[in-house]
């Protein structure tokens, strides 16, 4: 087409044998000389309603001891302290040794704020504490069913000599056939900033898990206000690849509207699957969020002994308030009440798409 003109078509929007709880996209791609110029993607949704998931009927051993309590099914197992699932083994394979953590925190991004200048939303977020938040502890309850075990966890996720934060319910429930789903639901309370830099969980994986096999948004990094150049499909990236290298160290490597992904080894190994109920937001780093939000130099980045995976229900956008407006309030997070919910799964890549479609 040439400039000022313009054309239509209609695409073919049937599709042969859709699956159950398939999501189905369509891609349009403009090229010039060969060349791709432009991308976009229409979602066409699902076309066939979802299969509920069903679990064979087992029953599971479950011990508790000093504030750590253990669920188990034959091969499988998981191991809860102080209300945070801290270690997932499948067939003697350990794939989650250390405590899931509530998260609140980024790395600030200029849009946020420029400390000693322009302190804005960073000033108001290290006001209310929020890189100091941490789960507390009130209350567990077990429920053993038929085909899986629930474990509901209740406390607050706020910082010390605060009055504010969110009232937390966790709700794990730990099937016979190995997934775990993994339900957060929080309400508000007290004061809080106008509004948040993110909401998830954070797990510390091993180091050889060097690699992340996703379904979302990609291949490059994308927030909820920057999706236009990251179209849904299947991608892999080793970890040094999902970062943006910035000369000033700061937030990076999010992938909005993930709907499942995969940790692997460098031999191609499986670690652990998440899976999402909806979608999810994604990042993973070889370096910890504390190094990332106070190093002032990218060589000041320092490499952890551990890999470092957020999940997050939701992500601030970017904006663009270093030199213009915050973001678009479509694409704020505010204090609100939410509902969070995803699954982890021993299973490889495929089987992780295919238990997101039930």
């Amino acid at each position: 087409t040439a400039p000022h003109q313009s054309f239509s078509f209609t695409p073919d929007l049937n599709v042969e044998n859709p699956v159950s709880g398939a999501r189905y996209f369509l891609n349009v791609v403009y090229y010039q000389n060969g060349k791709k110029v432009h991308e976009k993607q229409f979602k066409l949704g699902v076309l066939v309603a979802t299969l509920p998931h069903t679990a064979k009927a087992s029953k599971p051993e479950i011990s508790v001891k000093d504030y750590i309590l253990s669920v188990k099914y034959d091969d499988f197992s998981c191991v809860f302290t102080k209300g945070m699932l801290s270690k997932v083994t499948s067939k003697n394979k350990v794939l989650l040794n250390a405590p899931m953590k509530l998260n609140i925190h980024r790395a600030y991004i200029d849009n946020d704020g420029i400390m000693g200048l322009f302190p804005r939303r960073i000033g108001e977020w290290q006001k209310f504490l929020i890189d100091k938040y941490y789960f507390n502890l009130f209350d567990i309850d077990v429920c053993e069913n038929q085909n899986k075990t629930t474990v509901t966890v209740g406390g607050s996720y706020t910082a010390n000599s605060l009055y504010s934060g969110f009232h937390v319910k966790i709700v794990y429930d730990i099937f016979s056939d190995k997934p775990v789903t993994v339900t957060v639901t929080g309400e508000p309370y007290g004061e809080l900033p106008q509004v948040l830099p993110r909401l998830g969980v954070v797990f510390e994986t091993d180091s050889k898990l060097n690699t992340v096999k996703w379904l979302g948004r990609g291949p490059l990094e994308n927030y909820a206000d920057s999706l236009a150049n990251a179209p849904v499909g299947i991608y892999q990236k080793e970890i040094t690849q999902l970062n943006t290298d910035y000369d000033l160290p700061q937030e990076t490597g999010n992938h909005e509207e993930t709907y499942a992904l995969t940790l692997k080894d460098e031999n191609g190994n499986n670690g652990l699957s998440v899976i999402g109920s909806d979608t999810f937001a994604f990042s993973y780093h070889d370096f910890s969020l504390e190094n990332l939000t106070s190093a002032k130099h990218k060589n000041e980045l320092v490499k952890s002994d551990k890999n470092y995976l957020y999940v997050d229900y939701k992500m601030r956008g970017l904006g663009s308030h270093s030199c213009g407006p915050e973001p678009e309030e479509k694409y704020e997070f505010r204090p609100h009440k939410f509902t969070f919910t995803f699954a982890l799964s021993p299973c490889d890549f495929n089987q992780a798409v295919s238990i997101s479609q039930t």
